[in-house]
């Protein structure tokens, strides 16, 4: 979703949780329909975005998965 990316210095970024750590990974990003924006690359297949709460985070914040149906 759009609103999973964060523009930070010139850098689109979103955040991926790993081993319950926050990490920042810059994505270079395509078509947007305001709703869900293509990502062209930065991801891999597998990765856990961070969808809640990414703007109060930093590299290494910890992170609580919590399941979602959305």
């Amino acid at each position: 979703k759009s609103e999973s990316i964060i523009q930070r210095d010139d850098k689109n970024i979103v955040y991926i949780s790993k081993g319950k750590k926050a990490h920042e990974v810059k994505v270079e990003l395509g078509l947007d329909n305001g709703d869900y924006v293509e990502i062209k690359s930065g991801l891999n297949q597998g990765d856990r975005v961070v969808t809640k709460g990414q703007d109060y985070l930093q590299n290494g914040t910890t992170v609580k998965e919590v399941r979602s149906d959305n």
